[in-house]
């Protein structure tokens, strides 16, 4: 059985809480309307000043800034807005008032307290408030994007037009091979392989050959992975079974052979052995003989939604956001005014008069936190179970194996964010995310007869979008219950999977669980939710029910079982303040 554990931590209310301080200049310095929305006839241009603290935190992983250093921020994008909620906030039909602003801007690295100033701002005056946006500055080699809608030279809008999503990954090219994409390769295998064997086998006359060339063709079809490691096998069998009698003695076979020869020679090569490259190991099977991209997940693991395309996505960057009105200062206030992430004041209306401005909400995190951790209760302290042949349980030895996590999948997560970067209304929930970007390369999993999770450190925090609120329908509903693989590599002698089926060694396997919604935690509603993060803790007590594998040929089918223990907890506030 397989359990985990997810436990929320309150991440970031303020990661980022930043003062905003506007200083304004004369009333002479106005913004000439143009083509400008009307809020910018009567705009006064202020210094822009950011305070930004030192992040708050408690473990490494820089792309998520646990190591207490703030990346810095680009993508900035500085909204103001009239037609306001009675409180005073930007609302879904508020109508922007001016120029987005800071939108060629960035925010360096700091390590500190610090302030950073932008001159020349135009904030229009009137009645408004604002939305913030901001990117941080990753690590040129972390891949996780949020792409926001409309572009900034947009001028007439409202927030409900406003919209953020994944990137899909785009399948990689191979290089130092015959074929340089998977669409080549695909059908390479048709020409080289099935075609051959089918053609051979349909051409001969009735009698024993024919049977024991169906025969072959029929245990050709039980393959079932497109992994290249599970390719490999797949030839290795056709090259045994058509060069040992009785099916080498029969006409045709040696051509046959020499084709499957081939194809295994070509795809023993180097170039071939991230296929396909990017994305799942797992992400196509071999159906019939024909190599296809998997609808269901790699190896049939049902974590694609039924409405999933068949692109996989890169997880999210970290983005922030804060919907906040101006109060009005007579001197630049402190930076420890910003007790809480919160600057006290009453709500001023821009005039030209106004000296000095702060947003009186703090910026926080827009997305969500998956901090996974992983290992293996073995109840003997030797073996994990596997799953039974003739009747009989199998194990693996955990001594003969090393468990190594390539990365995850989550999937049932939402196609688009709204302004908000809630889950857009009537979401189809069916994106998936593939990360392998660990915060330890290469994690081995350890085993225990009782894991100590709190001894465990995440080897991965992935920045993922919110999900659906879960305060109301059931755990069936779209958005509700995410799931959750393991992409695991298998540096061991093959075991027993799923549906008899087995994962070779060097093989890449998957294991599945859901994330279901249980929690006692005042403000969280949702499995994924922004500003805070979910640490799962996947317990692996058998690998019956691994999937993306290679069929046992002569041995019955097996199984296995997956359970799954959600507990949350309130967790860090990280404090992030706009202004000075």
């Amino acid at each position: 059985m397989k359990t985990m554990k997810a436990k929320w931590a309150k991440a970031g209310a303020v990661m980022f809480a930043a003062a905003m301080v506007m200083s304004s200049c004369t009333n002479d310095e106005v913004v000439p309307s143009g083509t400008t929305p009307v809020g910018d006839r009567d705009a006064v241009k202020t210094s822009f000043s950011f305070a930004i603290p030192t992040p708050v935190s408690r473990a490494t992983g820089v792309d998520v800034q646990l190591n207490k250093k703030f990346q810095g921020m680009k993508n900035l994008r500085l909204m103001p807005f009239f037609n306001l909620t009675a409180e005073g906030y930007v609302a879904e039909n508020s109508v922007l008032a001016g120029l987005t602003q800071l939108t060629g801007s960035t925010i360096g690295t700091n390590t500190d307290n610090f302030v950073q100033t932008f001159p020349d701002v135009a904030i229009p005056a009137g009645d408004v408030a604002f939305l913030f946006y901001g990117e941080a500055n990753h690590a040129s080699d972390y891949n996780g994007v949020l792409n926001m809608t409309p572009d900034v030279s947009v001028t007439a809008l409202s927030p409900a037009d406003i919209a953020f999503t994944l990137e899909n990954i785009v399948e990689g090219t191979y290089t130092g091979g015959s074929y340089s994409t998977a669409a080549a390769l695909i059908d390479a295998w048709n020409t080289n392989v099935t075609s051959p064997l089918v053609s051979w086998s349909e051409g001969l006359s009735e009698g024993t050959d024919k049977d024991n060339a169906e025969a072959l063709l029929d245990q050709y079809y039980q393959f079932n992975s497109g992994a290249i490691t599970n390719l490999r096998v797949t030839l290795q069998f056709l090259q045994n079974q058509l060069g040992t009698a009785p099916i080498s003695l029969i006409a045709g076979a040696s051509d046959v052979k020499n084709s499957i020869d081939n194809m295994a020679t070509e795809l023993a090569k180097e170039a071939y052995d991230n296929f396909p490259a990017n994305l799942p190991k797992g992400a196509y099977k071999l159906e019939n003989g024909i190599i296809k991209f998997d609808e269901n997940g790699p190896g049939g693991s049902g974590i694609v939604a039924a409405a999933s395309s068949t692109a996989y996505s890169y997880p999210a960057s970290l983005y922030y956001w804060a919907n906040a009105y101006p109060v009005a200062y007579s001197d630049v206030p402190a930076f420890t005014q910003w007790a809480n992430g919160v600057l006290p004041g009453n709500r001023e209306v821009i005039s030209p008069s106004t000296t000095q401005i702060a947003l009186n909400k703090t910026i926080n995190y827009g997305v969500a936190r998956l901090d996974v951790k992983a290992a293996i209760r073995t109840a003997d302290g030797a073996t994990i179970p596997a799953g039974t042949v003739g009747g009989q349980q199998t194990h693996v030895t955990l001594a003969n194996h090393n468990f190594i996590v390539k990365g995850i999948l989550v999937g049932g997560l939402p196609d688009q964010l709204d302004w908000e970067m809630h889950p857009s209304d009537g979401d189809n929930y069916s994106k998936v995310v593939y990360d392998t970007r660990l915060d330890q390369a290469d994690y081995e999993l350890t085993s225990a007869t009782a894991p100590n999770y709190d001894g465990i450190t995440p080897f991965m925090y992935c920045l993922l979008p919110e999900t659906a609120d879960c305060t109301s329908g059931s755990q069936d509903d779209l958005g509700h219950t995410p799931n959750i693989a393991l992409e695991i590599y298998n540096d061991g002698p093959q075991f027993y999977g799923l549906n008899g089926n087995v994962v070779p060694e060097d093989g890449t396997f998957y294991l599945v669980g859901k994330l279901v919604y249980n929690s006692n935690v005042a403000d969280v509603t949702r499995v994924l939710q922004q500003d805070y993060n979910t640490t799962v803790n996947l317990t692996i007590s058998s690998l019956a029910k691994a999937y993306n594998t290679v069929p046992d040929l002569i041995n019955p089918r097996l199984e296995l079982a997956l359970a799954v223990d959600v507990e949350w907890k309130q967790g860090i506030v990280i404090d992030v303040t706009l202004g000075e």
